[in-house]
C-alpha cells in the first residue's frame, strides 16, 4: 500500500511539473486591444506624444493633440496581434515611443513599437506592478502609414 501511494504522489509532482512547463513555454497570445486599449478610455486621452528614432532618421518629436487624430492612430493598433516575448537583444532600424496622456491621469502609458515587428508596453500606475512592463512579438502585419504621416508634414 505504502508503494502505491508513492507511485501515486509521483504520478501527481510529474503532471504538476510537466503542466507548469507547458503554461511557461507556451507563448500567451493576446491583441492589443486586449493588452492596452481595453484598460484605456480612449475619449479621456488628452494627447499622444511620439519619439521616431533609428538608423534612417534623427530623433524627431510629434505631440497630437487632436481628437480625431488620436482616435486614428489607436484604431491603427486595435487588429494588431500580440504573442509575449522577450526583447533582449532585437534588431530594429526605426523605432516609435508614445507616450499617452489621459485627462484624468496624466500618463497613462508608455508604448515602444520597433520596426513593426516588436512592442513594448508600460502602464503607468498600473494596479498590478509585476504587469506593468510586457513585451510582445507581433505576429500579423498592420499599415503603420497614420503614424508615418505625422513626421513628413
Amino acid at each position: 500500500m505504502k508503494k502505491r501511494n508513492k507511485y501515486i504522489l509521483l504520478g501527481i509532482v510529474i503532471l504538476i511539473i510537466v503542466g507548469l512547463g507547458i503554461f511557461y513555454m507556451y507563448p500567451s497570445n493576446t491583441t492589443f486591444k486586449k493588452a492596452v486599449l481595453d484598460r484605456l478610455d480612449v475619449a479621456d486621452v488628452s494627447s499622444i506624444k511620439i519619439i521616431k528614432s533609428g538608423d534612417s532618421v534623427d530623433e524627431n518629436e510629434v505631440n497630437v493633440t487632436d481628437p480625431s487624430e488620436i482616435e486614428k492612430i489607436l484604431g491603427t493598433f486595435v487588429h494588431i496581434n500580440l504573442s509575449k516575448s522577450k526583447l533582449s537583444n532585437i534588431k530594429y532600424n526605426d523605432s516609435y515611443w508614445m507616450t499617452i496622456e489621459t485627462k484624468s491621469e496624466n500618463l497613462k502609458y508608455g508604448i515602444t513599437l520597433f520596426d513593426k515587428v516588436y512592442l513594448k508596453t508600460f502602464e503607468y500606475n498600473a494596479k498590478i506592478p509585476k504587469n506593468q512592463l510586457q513585451s510582445y512579438k507581433i505576429t500579423n502585419d498592420f499599415d503603420l502609414t497614420v503614424i508615418r504621416d505625422l513626421f513628413e508634414k
